[in-house]
């Protein structure tokens, strides 16, 4: 996939590598507990987790890859250490989401087509400044 703003080509890649690194979201209690187990799964060597950050009542971990595998891999460890686990789901940035982020918000409809302010297209049969 490529993608193009403004007549250029601003990235290109697989939509996966578009959309970048794939997200676990994690709640568990206690929450602090968690966040110090799945840190240091992720500083083990080989590890698919690369780090963790508390985002409320959330862990969001940042993996390689992700999928029923990986996730049932750290609700195992979680559970395994004592930790309540009510949630566990896989994410990724939608596309449209990367796509609006690289074209800085125009979505390539009307709005990128409108002039900038102060370069108005001239009427047919007026000079510029000219004056009525």
């Amino acid at each position: 996939m490529a993608v193009i703003g403004g007549g250029r080509m601003l990235s290109e890649g697989t939509p996966d590598q578009l959309r970048g690194q794939a997200r676990l979201w994690v709640r568990a209690k206690p929450a602090r507990q968690a966040a110090a187990l799945v840190a240091e799964l992720a500083s083990r060597d080989g590890a698919n987790l690369q780090r963790a950050e508390q985002a409320g009542e959330l862990l969001n971990v940042v993996m390689r890859e992700t999928g029923p595998s990986q996730a049932a891999a750290v609700n195992r460890e979680l559970v395994e250490a004592g930790l309540e686990v009510s949630e566990i789901r896989t994410e990724r940035r939608p596309l449209r989401d990367v796509f609006l982020e690289l074209t800085g918000g125009r979505s390539g409809g009307a709005d990128s087509l409108r002039q900038p302010a102060g370069r108005r297209r001239r009427r047919a049969g007026r000079a510029p400044d000219e004056v009525h």
